[in-house]
């Protein structure tokens, strides 16, 4: 079962008539990325992720794969970042800006909720997998 959305997400995410038929019932988030359904009510009602302002990287199989989007950093970025300075510069930015209230995660992010796990996964794999390549 997916993520429940909240009211303003559907409202930044989708034009005005999509969101309204969404509006005031429970409705959720697919997660699942070979499924193009981005939202679904609990009526039966469902969005395809083509009606999205925006590219939902989750549900794409070509980069870029946007992983924040309030600061427009993508797994490849974090992936290339750990791979050539052994660290991820975005991901310490990201988490400064997320403690010092500047994200908006609700808004532009279509699932409405906060990156930062799926940031520590990316960073966690690209470290391990940088690990494994230069050490054996």
């Amino acid at each position: 079962m997916g993520r429940t959305v909240p009211d303003v997400t559907i409202s930044a995410m989708l034009p005005r008539d999509t969101a309204l038929r969404l509006l005031g019932l429970e409705r959720r988030f697919c997660k699942t990325p070979s499924c193009s359904v981005l939202y679904y009510g609990a009526d039966g009602r469902m969005v395809d992720k083509g009606e999205a302002r925006v590219r939902v990287a989750l549900k794409e199989r070509t980069p870029p794969t946007t992983i924040c989007y309030c600061f427009d950093v993508s797994a490849e970025d974090l992936r290339r970042e750990v791979q050539t300075v052994g660290r991820a510069p975005s991901a310490e930015r990201i988490k400064a800006e997320v403690r010092a209230g500047n994200c908006d995660c609700e808004r532009k992010n279509p699932s409405g909720a906060c990156c930062l796990a799926e940031i520590n996964a990316v960073v966690k794999l690209a470290s391990a997998t940088r690990k494994k390549d230069c050490c054996g």
